[in-house]
């Protein structure tokens, strides 16, 4: 390993420098430096230079400037790990790391040494994904004929992701991955090649973009290698089918879906007013065992893979209807004990429908998703203020559309945290209890 040579009291200062300018190797130990390492090392690569020529090549090899270089040093100095060292630009690290020796009020030196043994770290035992795919784009990036700028190279490494979408055989990057102008020179196809050796899991591989802002939320999501976007999953024992290019499908809604999957719906008709592929439709009906559930879903290609996943799951055709289109035009109405409304940022727009298709004798449980922006100090009362909004709304809802001698109580029954959306916002459930009473 290459290392660079400081006196410990700056260790720490060193090793910040060389993390930020991308030159330090996490795989291998911060060690005390040892010169006699050097004179071993160096014995050892002069007897295998010489071995073929030379029959007695046990005798000493001297190293005069190996061996003044160990006494020089006999207060306790660090050897620090340089990584991607064939293409460190050593003057600029020099200059760099002598000006912040300057600022030690001791006189402290430094020296790189071209070949050290270093011990791996624990990290470096075990190659991650994601060092596994960094090496080798960063190997493929310094070998490009284009990429010969040092900060240049530095900006196009910090662009390739360390998170990612696993879906089976397809491995979908976030939006901002591979962005630098370097790995559109290099091309997506000699970039995919590289993803697939160093992860060989995978034989697709698609690029996320944002989010459609249109109502229906649609994923923009690029297919770079494979045929198509279609994947089968495993969620919570149920089976799950699903386009990554034109639907979405959050894993992090999984604390809500097993939540759902517990509620006592044995002898209850649900609505789920935005299906999707089957998010809490699936649920409901495989785990909760809805009597009955109507599943309201206006993206046709949704719609079709809700029907797959229902068949796939084996769900009786009796315990489910599907309708096609806005749920404003939903065609039932006095029918429901318990309506889902799973849509964020906000389900505001199907409240109404919500009211009208509530059962009016009974009432019954609303499952309203929200996303809630909150300050630091005040999450707590952003909460209760939303909570407090959607019982007064569902009220006047409620009471505008009954009759006259009806009063209805709405209440707040829980407040469930689904996940962080992004920083101060954070996609909440709302278990609205609402039931009449006569005045």
């Amino acid at each position: 390993v290459v290392v660079v040579v400081v006196d410990a009291i700056a260790t720490k200062t060193v090793r910040l420098l060389l993390e930020r300018e991308g030159y330090f190797d996490d795989q291998f130990r911060i060690s005390v430096f040892d010169p006699k390492l050097l004179q071993q090392q160096y014995h050892q690569q002069k007897k295998e230079e010489f071995k073929k020529d030379c029959d007695d090549v046990d005798e000493p090899l001297e190293n005069e400037e190996v061996s003044r270089e160990g006494k020089a040093h006999e207060r306790k100095r660090m050897a620090l790990p340089l990584a991607n060292y064939e293409h460190v630009a050593f003057e600029t690290l020099k200059e760099k790391v002598a000006d912040l020796l300057i600022s030690f009020d001791k006189d402290l030196s430094f020296e790189i040494y071209n070949e050290y043994l270093l011990p791996r770290s624990k990290k470096g035992n075990v190659v991650s994904p994601q060092q596994r795919l960094h090496n080798k784009l960063s190997a493929r990036l310094y070998g490009h004929a284009v990429a010969r700028e040092e900060d240049d190279i530095r900006d196009a490494l910090r662009s390739i992701p360390k998170k990612w979408e696993e879906h089976g055989d397809l491995i979908l990057f976030p939006s901002t991955s591979f962005d630098h102008p370097r790995w559109k020179e290099i091309g997506w196809d000699v970039l995919c090649d590289d993803v697939v050796a160093a992860l060989p899991r995978f034989c697709r591989v698609a690029l996320q973009d944002r989010v459609g802002t249109d109502l229906m939320r649609k994923p923009q999501a690029k297919l770079l290698r494979g045929e198509n976007g279609v994947v089968e999953g495993l969620d919570n024992g149920i089976v799950c089918c699903y386009d990554v290019t034109k639907l979405m499908f959050s894993r992090g809604n999984i604390s809500e879906k097993i939540r759902v999957a517990k509620f006592p719906c044995s002898d209850e008709v649900v609505v789920d007013m935005y299906a999707g592929i089957g998010y809490f439709t699936l649920p409901y009906l495989i785990h909760a065992q809805a009597r009955m559930l109507y599943a309201c879903e206006w993206n046709p290609d949704a719609v079709d893979m809700l029907k797959k996943n229902l068949q796939r799951n084996k769900v009786d055709a009796c315990r489910y209807e599907i309708h096609q289109g806005d749920n404003a035009l939903f065609p039932h109405s006095d029918i429901a004990d318990r309506i889902n409304l799973g849509l964020i940022p906000s389900s505001q727009a199907g409240w109404p429908t919500a009211v009208r298709v509530l059962k009016k004798k009974t009432g019954g449980w609303l499952h309203v998703h929200e996303n809630v922006t909150f300050k630091k100090e005040d999450k707590d009362k952003a909460y209760a203020s939303m909570g407090s909004f959607m019982t007064s709304e569902f009220k006047r809802l409620l009471e505008d559309a009954g009759e006259d001698e009806v009063e209805w109580i709405v209440s707040v029954r829980h407040i469930e945290r689904v996940k962080s959306y992004a920083p101060f916002i954070d996609h909440l459930v709302y278990d609205i209890e609402c039931r009449p009473s006569s005045k």
